[in-house]
């Protein structure tokens, strides 16, 4: 039997002007962005892979996931490295903002108008005095927006999640989940 958790820890991010969460348990690790090699007709979201510590890992640009208009990475750009089953993929954010602890009753769902299939990895909507922290759940943002599937012991394929027709665009390493 598991423990029932009575509060989530989430590190807080900022894509343009909203604030987003991810549940600490997601993540891996947080670094700079770095030098990255772009990988020929991979998916427009995928940024293309760095060298992690021996372990040849994707980056994804979430503001391509979400939609949003491009900016150049700075100094405060980082990448959040999280576990996807047992592959590790970096989502790369403007700036971390920090870490909150909320009660999970105080985590409301998002209203009915705003949700659709697109959207359903919001796991909730963490409301402060001044902002609003829009909660990702990552494993279901990279199963609806990205294909990332087992392509034997040590690969895994990022590809459009658009039409079984297409053919999957890039292939690498899988790192190693004990890797930190």
């Amino acid at each position: 039997m598991g423990v029932t958790r009575t509060e989530v820890q989430a590190i807080t991010f900022q894509l343009d002007k909203e604030i987003y969460g991810i549940d600490v348990h997601q993540i891996k690790e947080i670094i700079k962005v770095r030098d990255y090699v772009k990988v020929p007709n991979a998916p427009g979201y995928v940024e293309g892979v760095i060298n992690l510590r021996g372990q040849i890992t994707p980056i994804v640009d979430l503001r391509k996931i979400f939609g949003m208009v491009q900016r150049e990475f700075d100094e405060n750009s980082r990448i959040i490295m999280v576990e996807f089953d047992s592959d590790v993929v970096g989502l790369i954010v403007d700036c971390v903002v920090g870490v909150v602890t909320v009660p999970i009753g105080e985590i409301v769902k998002s209203p009915s108008i705003t949700t659709s299939p697109s959207n359903s990895f919001i796991s909730g909507i963490i409301r402060s005095e001044n902002q609003l922290t829009i909660l990702i759940d990552v494993v279901k943002l990279l199963q609806e927006h990205c294909q990332v599937s087992q392509d034997g012991a040590s690969a895994f394929k990022i590809t459009k999640n658009v039409a079984k027709s297409e053919k999957p665009s890039a292939s690498v390493s899988s790192p190693s989940s004990a890797e930190i």
